[in-house]
């Protein structure tokens, strides 16, 4: 569990568990550095417990070990001995990376957490603050603070241009997927899933994924601050050296890519289906990659309208499974769209009453009628 608290007089909260993760777009399209699997899956853990709306952000945080091992689906005595926990402690400190700061032109790093520790009254229990950026990358209020601030450097007339307060919500079960770069493709993917495609240069993905990192020539540290201009630009530079592993589209493909797409299309408990790539050429070189792939429906993330659908066909007695199968093959609009075809309704003052429009006759079981009649090319299953 994660308790967000002021004070050590505070009372817990309960937890905040629910199907999405919510994390904010600056954090979505920011580049990680070196991040390993359990690191992912610990801030993975403390975005889904905290309240990403909280009108009141705090860098305090407490995190209940077993409960995040729970969330991981693991016994302790299988997964942790006592140093393996302290490294944890400290990959989870070490969280950290870079984004364009959209309004300013300035490249930022920055770290997520400032320190965690042992809290020494309940061991199970760590004891986290979050450093500033962590403050307003985890929260949308400190998010929107930072980005108000930011616009004052803005010229008047673009001040109202993009709010930056937008943010991306990631299917709980992410953690289910292999390693730390399917689980930032399925994140990346996922703040498209309202358009169902994403395009991106092949550079732009390698370098989110951990495939591309970019040292100095002169300086051993990675990613020094006045070098991130060429993270984000791509131009030239003679003291900057890249590194890449698997080079080769094909090997690239082969080893991760085809992977990591059968592992989110095989993997009923996420909510993106029919994942697809096309490779883009400039030349013979191939330089981009246009993703897509179908939202896998439910009742929390749907849009207003198909939450609108959902309920009036549930009102009929239609099954929510059928219902739901509907909004994810054919969408809402042709729901109504082949409703409307078949059937024509009277109000009377018994309430409404449904007619087949071919018969003219009234029907009695609407639900049965729209499995058999309405949506029975979606819905039954074919025949041999």
């Amino acid at each position: 569990m994660i308790e967000e608290y002021d004070d050590q007089d505070s009372p817990k909260k309960d937890l905040i568990f629910g199907n999405y993760i919510k994390q904010a777009n600056f954090l979505t399209s920011s580049v990680i550095f070196d991040m390993s699997e359990v690191q992912k899956d610990a801030l993975y853990f403390i975005m889904q417990n905290i309240d990403y709306h909280s009108p009141t952000p705090t860098d305090k945080l407490k995190i209940d070990f077993e409960m995040f091992l729970e969330y991981k689906k693991v016994k302790k005595n299988d997964f942790y001995s006592i140093q393996e926990t302290v490294q944890l402690m400290n990959g989870i400190r070490d969280i950290r990376g870079s984004f364009r700061n959209q309004y300013t032109g300035q490249f930022v790093t920055f770290n997520l957490i400032d320190n965690v520790s042992i809290n020494p009254k309940s061991p199970n229990e760590l004891d986290v603050t979050l450093a500033q950026y962590g403050v307003i990358l985890l929260y949308e209020k400190a998010l929107a603070d930072y980005v108000e601030r930011s616009k004052s450097f803005l010229p008047d007339f673009n001040k109202y241009a993009n709010s930056g307060k937008g943010f991306t919500q990631i299917e709980k079960n992410v953690v289910s997927l292999n390693s730390y770069p399917q689980k930032k493709l399925f994140e990346m993917l996922s703040r498209f899933k309202s358009k169902g495609w994403m395009k991106i240069t092949l550079f732009d993905l390698k370098l989110a994924l951990g495939f591309i990192t970019i040292k100095s020539k002169t300086i051993s540290k990675d990613f020094q601050a006045e070098q991130l201009s060429l993270i984000f630009s791509k131009d030239e530079n003679n003291d900057i050296e890249k590194e890449e592993k698997l080079k080769v589209f094909a090997d690239f493909r082969r080893k991760f890519l085809d992977i990591a797409i059968k592992e989110i299309n095989n993997n009923s408990h996420l909510d993106i289906t029919n994942l697809k790539v096309e490779p883009i050429k400039t030349g013979k070189k191939i330089t981009s990659l246009y993703f897509t792939f179908k939202k896998k429906m439910n009742v929390q993330n749907m849009n207003a309208e198909e939450k609108k659908c959902y309920d009036y066909f549930l009102s009929f007695g239609f099954a929510e499974t059928q219902i739901l199968h509907l909004l994810n093959r054919i969408g809402y609009e042709n729901m109504y769209a082949m409703f409307n075809d078949k059937i024509s309704t009277k109000k009377s003052e018994y309430g409404f009453r449904f007619y087949d429009k071919s018969t003219k006759n009234e029907i009695k079981s609407l639900s049965g009628f729209l499995y058999e009649n309405v949506f029975n090319n979606y819905l039954k299953p074919i025949k041999d």
